[in-house]
């Protein structure tokens, strides 16, 4: 901490910063605030301190929950000083089954003791323990110890075997003969590697044009996802619909040109891992075209017709002569020497038998005689 602007009598010690070590890390304070590095000191009356320069610095920041105190001045006492406050830059987090250890900064030497408390203020229901130095150093365990957690120099607390549940508020409390230390608080995040990606897709065979929707899942925490479709990266958009947390993908209406693969990325600060599914958007029959078109055979002609429609999967195709079924199957016609009897109409019916889904279309044939 860089010395104020205004002399004091005393020494007075600051507010101790806790840091994270090891691999892991550590945010100073709620969660929300940047990944940014700042220090500040200051000195002055009341709540609003003023730099070596003068300028009026921001008020001396107060932990939620506490009410701040009304300043009032003594003579001949030293101005009061707000903690210094660190934000750490940002490293992967401590991850679930690792460990972590939390110390105050600068290392506190001269101390009687130290406790720590899992929340943001100093309620002895939410204590971890209390840590006595000294040549045999003494730890007394709080209602929130867990057994995973120890103290040790400096007043560093170190926890093992870390879970989901460790994330949030620690605060330490130090209790010094030779100046009060102000307690300090920082927000641990405990994240989960990511596993067990999977995609559901609604419904499972799905028709053009109604909706799909695909779903995706992991384990980990926190976990952000990504959609893509044949590697190419999904924008919400008109038709593309996307959850809030992206989770959940919506093709509205869907269209046959959806068809194709779709990956699903889920990532996180520990790991990532996708999965894929491939999307067929089923359609038609389309109604289907007869040809040719011709009207009028002379008899004893050759009549000869070829259906087509458009659809995925193929469709089956049945022809009808007034109304009748042709024992002939597929998508062509083969009538070979036509009688004035086979004047008529003439169908070709196309079915996706699974959906339930037929079109059809006419032809009406003049056979005439010599």
């Amino acid at each position: 901490m860089e010395p104020s602007a205004a002399p004091a009598p005393h020494p007075a010690r600051s507010a101790p910063l806790c840091s994270a070590t090891g691999e892991r890390q550590l945010e100073q304070g709620a969660p929300g605030r940047g990944p940014s590095s700042r220090r500040q000191t200051g000195t002055g009356p009341g709540s609003a301190p003023r730099s070596p320069a003068g300028r009026l610095l921001p008020p001396c920041p107060v932990p939620s929950g506490h009410v701040p105190p009304r300043p009032r001045l003594i003579p001949g006492a030293p101005a009061p000083r707000c903690p210094t406050e660190t934000l750490l830059p940002p490293q992967p987090p401590p991850v679930v089954g690792g460990g972590v250890s939390l110390a105050p900064e600068p290392a506190t030497q001269d101390f009687t003791s130290c406790s720590w408390y899992r929340s943001a203020i100093t309620d002895d229901n939410s204590r971890i323990l209390t840590y006595y130095p000294g040549p045999s150093p003494v730890q007394q365990n709080g209602p929130t110890h867990t057994g995973r957690e120890t103290a040790g120099p400096g007043c560093a607390l170190h926890i093992a075997g870390l879970t989901l549940s460790d994330t949030g508020n620690y605060t330490v409390r130090i209790d010094s003969p030779t100046s009060p230390v102000p307690s300090t608080t920082v927000y641990l995040r405990v994240s989960e590697g990511v596993s067990g990606v999977n995609i559901t897709m609604s419904p499972s065979v799905p028709i053009e044009p109604e909706a799909v929707t695909l779903s995706c899942e992991a384990r980990g925490s926190p976990v952000s996802y990504s959609w893509f479709k044949d590697n190419e990266i999904l924008e919400a958009g008109s038709r593309v619909l996307l959850s809030s947390d992206n989770q959940t993908l919506t093709l509205d209406p869907s269209s046959r040109n959806d068809s194709g693969s779709y990956t699903c990325l889920a990532t996180n600060t520990v790991s990532s891992q996708n999965a894929t599914v491939r999307l067929d958007v089923l359609y038609g029959p389309n109604t289907p075209s007869i040809t040719p078109r011709q009207e009028v055979y002379a008899e004893g002609s050759t009549l000869q017709l070829s259906c087509r429609a458009d659809a995925s999967p193929a469709a089956v195709f049945i022809w009808l002569f007034n109304g009748a079924p042709l024992a002939s199957s597929g998508s062509d016609l083969l009538v070979p020497s036509l009688s004035v009897s086979q004047s008529g109409t003439y169908t070709c019916v196309v079915i996706i038998l699974f959906a339930g889904r037929s079109s059809y279309t006419t032809l009406e044939i003049a056979v005439l005689g010599e």
